[in-house]
């Protein structure tokens, strides 16, 4: 279990390191681009608002945000980008938004629904051995959720959604928080479904992990290659809606090993920008 714990924690922290980096190369394009920027004023415009408008919705940003960390030009956000990135999720992740004490009561009531609910829906014979995967409770350590490489305007498959339904939106309400979270957990003919394995596998149990949108969806599974008595375990998959195929992974340091680089593109290039677009918020 420690050398598990150990590669979990490694390969988060490569994930992030990886995020991180490539996000400021992005600005590093964009920012001086926006600094420079000119376009046809109407009456009353400024054109520093609007450069400084455009760096805001370009990295999802509010006024308070900036001003508390004392980001007034476009050059700002990339002195302060090390600020920037636990804020804003720059290194594809929420970080830890509540204090020690309640995160940790957050978390059990998380892992509590979600043990509830496999045992409920599990098949009989797994009853006993299905639990919470360690690796994610490694990274509940560490985390409040997983949310996927790119700045946020253009994250389209978060892996897991972890307390984010508990930190923002309409369902901060514990019972709200339960319910949603009861939900994920899905019947072992449906995880069997929703992960995409075909009839070389069984599954016992399995939950969804994150939000994928129009590009697919995260699951963990508790399954075994078909024949193997006793050979249960966790295993993570990615079922894509586009290319209409599926991935199974392991184990979570695998997983985010791939997952860096998900969706990652070619860096922008000032030359094909427009300044008009940009300074309205057009990327």
């Amino acid at each position: 279990m420690r050398s598990a714990r150990v590669n979990v924690k490694a390969a988060l922290a490569a994930y992030r390191s990886h995020v991180a980096s490539r996000n400021r190369q992005v600005l590093e394009v964009y920012v001086p681009f926006i600094a420079a920027a000119e376009t046809d004023l109407d009456d009353g415009e400024d054109l520093d608002r609007l450069r400084m408008e455009s760096l805001r919705g370009l990295l999802s940003a509010d006024e308070d945000c900036f001003a508390e960390l004392g980001i007034s030009t476009p050059g700002d956000v990339l002195d302060r980008y090390d600020a920037l990135v636990p804020r804003l999720g720059l290194d594809g992740v929420t970080s830890p938004q509540a204090r020690e004490g309640m995160r940790s009561k957050m978390w059990g009531e998380y892992f509590d629904v979600v043990l509830r609910e496999l045992r409920r829906t599990c098949l009989e014979e797994v009853w006993e051995s299905i639990g919470v995967p360690e690796e994610l409770r490694v990274l509940a350590e560490e985390v409040d959720a997983v949310d996927g490489p790119g700045l946020a305007k253009d994250r389209t498959a978060f892996f897991w959604w972890g307390l984010r339904d508990r930190l923002w939106g309409t369902a901060a309400a514990g019972r709200e928080f339960e319910r949603r979270t009861a939900e994920r957990v899905m019947m072992p003919t449906e995880a069997k479904q929703m992960s995409g394995l075909g009839p070389g596998w069984e599954v016992a149990g399995g939950w969804e992990l994150g939000e994928g949108r129009e590009e697919g969806w995260f699951c963990a599974v508790y399954c075994r290659r078909a024949g193997d008595e006793g050979g249960w375990r966790w295993r993570y998959t990615f079922v894509s809606q586009w290319v209409y195929s599926s991935r199974v992974f392991g184990s979570v340091a695998e997983f985010l090993g791939w997952y860096c680089t998900f969706n990652e593109g070619e860096l922008p290039r000032a030359e094909e920008l427009n300044a008009d677009d940009i300074l309205a918020g057009l990327f």
